[in-house]
């Protein structure tokens, strides 16, 4: 990283410290003794953060943050104070001149690291926006390269959005997560989330942000990476939620509040620990009861003494959490009426598939109001619990124009992964494509025996993939730890033109260039070679990232 800090503090062993520390991050680090040489210094070259001590002889660190302010407002400031003087650091906030504050002695590096991380964070931030209203005004004068910018601008949101949105989806044993995002405009305020915080503890995050659109998508953003930072300190949905509420205070708009779920699942002793503000009440499905579970507090961001408390629960096998915004219990019919909570628990229906559940939530809230698009954003996700079970994991999250699957090789049904994926891409572009049926096939075939099995070159030596010994190899690396517990992940993405799909497994990769092409005379025998031949057959175009573990299929759709 490239961002620059300025250190300024009267007392050399705490400045020798921060140098350090720094330093270490791999920060670009200057100090200085006192406000004047640190201004002098300010003065001669950019640095995008200082940390000043607030009381020095002669010029005061609120002195210097005043000046520095003068000379670049953009350039962000943490005051470091003691006890008594914390009230005026206090009120440097209050003012806006200042992003924050520690006080000294500085005991937790951790929490330097984390406030530097969010002062540069704004500061990138605030730059960005600073270049994109300068673009804005450059181009009022023409309106069609006004236009032509704010597509351009809105692309590249909607693909940053497109970026953030999208869980990490862990993979864990007896775990099935599915989740479906449809914003109201081209981005959207909902942040999902779903993280493994250890072998036994996964932790699930879903907030709904004041309003959408990109106000509200640049809030949920900052929340989804603050998130998945506080994460690294401490896996407790309180000390999350704490920590959450206290940053939106101080980086949010008056009106911005965050209603959210924060709950994080022990696998082991099947518990559910969480914390529950605003948000519709999620839903466990356990055989043909239906447990509503309950609120434990307060919006996120509006409260600096928030008290965060939360509930427990045990869960047992095959339950099935079922987690959703208000975007789709407001969706409304055309008498007026909203489909409600009510609504979301007579679509749940019988299974206990999450992606079954969550599909069909959306399905019956647009057939209730008559319209695919929804007045707010909306999530609804479902995770579910089938313990040990070797039921093929799936974990699936679907965006606007991008869907992504995550599945175990273990347990991998490769005809049910197909259809599955197949009819979801058929389902979302309305077109049944069968060139992509066949290169799909066996690019999936492809990266499960060839790239997560390693069988390429026994499948080479035996020339006969039908052969008992071939298939009992086949078996055994299935079930095995070091082959069977390799993800494939498949993405794709669409819109008006083109549609995207790629596979993605965790074998060693390939030279696509070394395989030989099965249309030459000598060839016609071999096995290898001929999955990818069909693939460059049926695509508009193929390619394959530097490693060899992910090929994309590119297709243009006809209008």
């Amino acid at each position: 990283m490239n961002e620059k800090i300025l250190v300024v503090d009267d007392e050399p062993d705490i400045l020798e410290r921060l140098e350090t520390v720094l330093l270490y991050e791999h920060y670009n680090v200057r100090t200085a003794s006192s406000g004047e040489e640190a201004l002098e210094i300010f003065q001669t070259e950019p640095f995008d953060l200082v940390i000043a001590d607030i009381k020095m002889p002669g010029m005061s660190g609120l002195e210097l943050l005043k000046r520095l302010k003068q000379t670049d407002d953009y350039v962000e400031v943490i005051i470091l104070t003691g006890f008594a003087t914390a009230e005026n650091a206090i009120e440097a906030l209050r003012e806006n001149k200042a992003f924050d504050f520690l006080t000294k002695p500085l005991k937790e590096i951790d929490e330097l690291y984390i406030r530097v991380s969010q002062a540069l964070g704004k500061r990138r931030l605030r730059m960005e926006n600073r270049r994109l209203l300068k673009d804005l005004r450059q181009a009022n004068a023409d309106l069609e390269r006004r236009i032509e910018i704010f597509n351009l601008e809105m692309s590249r949101a909607k693909d940053i959005y497109n970026l953030i949105l999208a869980p990490q989806l862990p993979v864990m044993a007896g775990v099935e997560i599915h989740g479906r995002c449809i914003p109201a405009e081209l981005v959207g305020g909902d942040v999902f989330e779903v993280l493994k915080a250890d072998e036994r503890r996964l932790l699930i995050f879903l907030a709904d942000v004041t309003g959408h659109g990109i106000p509200a998508a640049m809030t949920a953003n900052n929340l989804k990476i603050l998130f998945r930072e506080a994460l690294k300190i401490n896996a407790d949905p309180a000390a999350i939620c704490k920590h959450l509420n206290r940053i939106l205070c101080w980086i949010s708009l008056p009106d911005d509040v965050v209603v959210a779920f924060c709950g994080q699942i022990d696998l082991e002793s099947m518990t559910l620990n969480y914390y529950l503000s605003g948000l519709p009440s999620p839903v466990i499905i356990r055989d043909n009861e239906k447990i509503c579970l309950k609120p434990t507090g307060l919006p996120l961001g509006a409260f600096e003494d928030l008290v965060v408390e939360c509930e427990s629960l045990r869960l047992e096998k095959d339950d099935l959490l079922i987690l959703f915004t208000d975007g789709i219990t407001e969706a409304k019919s055309e008498r007026g009426e909203f489909f409600g909570h009510k609504g979301v628990e007579r679509s749940i229906g019988e299974t206990n598939s999450a992606y079954d559940v969550v599909n069909r939530i959306v399905r019956e809230a647009s057939l209730f109001q008559q319209k695919d698009t929804f007045q707010d954003d909306v999530i609804v996700a479902g995770v579910g619990f089938c313990g040990n079970s070797s039921k093929m994991i799936w974990n699936t999250f679907c965006g606007p124009d991008k869907c992504i699957f995550k599945m175990q090789t273990k347990f991998l049904n490769i005809d049910e992964a197909f259809h599955r994926i197949m009819h979801n891409i058929e389902e979302r572009s309305g077109v049944d494509f069968e060139r992509v049926k066949i290169a799909f096939f066996e690019l999936l075939m492809n990266a499960i025996e060839h790239g997560n099995l390693e069988m390429s070159g026994l499948k080479e030596l035996m020339q006969d993939n039908d052969s008992e010994e071939y298939q009992n190899i086949l078996k055994d690396r299935s079930n095995s730890d070091k082959y069977g517990e390799r993800l494939i992940r498949v993405e794709y993405m669409f819109d008006s033109d083109h549609l995207e799909i790629s596979v993605e497994d965790e074998g060693g990769g390939f030279d696509p260039q070394s395989v030989p092409d099965p249309t030459h005379n000598g060839n016609n025998t071999r096995l290898s070679g001929r999955g990818i031949f069909l693939a460059k057959m049926n695509a508009d175009s193929l390619k394959y990232n530097a490693k060899g573990n992910k090929v994309t299929l590119l297709y243009r759709l006809q209008k």
